[in-house]
Parts: C-alpha cells; structure tokens; sequence
C-alpha cells in the first residue's frame, strides 16, 4: 500500500513538473510579448522599466530549470535532488509572493510615473521621430488622443486622433477621440494587475501542491533507504 502511494505522488509530481516547465516557458513568451510591447511606448517607459519584461524573461528560464530538475529527480527517485528541487521552489514562490504584493503596493507610482513621461513625451513630438511614431501608434491603437483629452493638441489636433480619417482631411475637435490615453492606459493596468495576480496566486498554489509532493517523494525515500 505505501509503494502504491510513493507511486502515486512520483506520477503526480512528474505531472506537475511537465505543467510547472510549460508555464515557464509561457512566462517567456509573456516576457518576449511584453518587450515587443515596450518597444511601440518607449518614450513612456522609464529605463527602470525596460528591464522588466527581460527580468520576466529570466522567472521563465529559471522556472523551466527547476521543473527540468524536478523531473530528474523524480524519475531517478534521488532524495538530494528532490530536496533542493524542493527548497528551489519555496525560494520561487516567495519571491512570487513579493512580487504579487508589490504590484498592488506601487501600482498608483508606476501610473505616476507614466503620466508624467506621457506629459513630457507630448511636448516633443514635433522634434522627435520616435516620440512621434510612438504617439501615433498609440492613439491608433488604443482610439485615444491626446495625456488627458482631445484638448491637449490645442488647434493641432494630430490625424492619429480621428477614426478613418481621410488623406487630405483635417482632425476636428467634434470627431476625434474625446478619451485621453492616460485613462486608456490606466484602465488597461488595472485590468492586467488583476489578471496577472489571479494566475500569480494560482501558480503560488499549484507551487504548494509541488512543494508537498517533493517532500513527500523525497522523505518516502529516505525511509526506504534508511530501513534498508
């Protein structure tokens, strides 16, 4: 019955590692997506930021390394590998758990943050190609003109700033966008907080499962060598 339940828990933890490895490897497409992201709003994103999505990047490696580990350890039954397997993953997922927490904790300064690289990056435009294309690709894509409204271009409002708007027609007032892009962007964020914690804590869990069968596996079998 106890080599039936050891059975049982390696296949369940053999399982969980095949989903833990394809989770990082979501995670670094994620972090991939998000720095193609990041290149199309460059001129809003401080340089502080730009290191994010190549930290998320990392998460994802260093993830699928430990899952990669993880199977090893319990198809060859190796109790070393399975306890820092285990230990990797408490390291993981309180980090995890900070990370989780900081996002609430400084979500209104990273919008601060944005507003008043918007505010600054708008004052260019005329000057700087990239703050240009930027903005442009912004309001096109997210049907938005202007940081706050449509009142921000004052009587140059921008052609990016009006839906279907012809070649030799001007963008006016009554047509363009009446949303600024910071309200845009904003909502955008929370709603991404929101997803991003609900699968952080789902991973957490899931993390939990993995570390309880890991110890299992790996106490069940240090008894069997200790009894023989």
């Amino acid at each position: 019955m106890a080599s039936f339940a050891i059975a049982c828990v390696k296949y369940l933890l053999f399982f969980f590692n095949v989903i833990f490895a394809i989770a990082g490897l979501a995670i670094v497409v994620a972090g991939t997506l998000l720095q193609g992201v990041y290149h199309n709003y460059s001129p809003f994103v401080v340089q502080f930021f730009k290191f994010v999505p190549i930290l998320i990047i990392s998460v994802g490696v260093v993830v699928f390394i430990i899952a990669f580990f993880g199977c090893c350890g319990t198809v060859k039954e190796n109790n070393c590998m399975l306890s820092t397997f285990a230990s990797l993953l408490i390291i993981v997922f309180i980090m995890e758990i900070v990370l989780v927490i900081g996002t609430f904790v400084f979500r209104e300064e990273v919008k601060g943050v944005i507003k008043d690289r918007m505010d600054l990056s708008l004052t260019h435009y005329a000057t700087d190609l990239d703050v240009r294309r930027s903005w442009d690709f912004l309001q096109s894509d997210l049907h938005c003109c202007g940081v706050n409204a449509v009142d921000d271009w004052g009587d140059d409002i921008q052609p990016t700033c009006c839906p279907n708007l012809k070649s030799d027609e001007k963008c006016m007032k009554a047509i363009a966008y009446q949303t600024g892009c910071i309200d845009v962007i904003f909502t955008l964020i929370d709603q991404n907080i929101v997803i991003i914690s609900i699968i952080g804590i789902v991973v957490i869990l899931v993390q939990l499962v993995g570390i309880t069968f890991a110890c299992c596996l790996a106490y069940s079998i240090r008894n069997d060598y200790e009894t023989v």
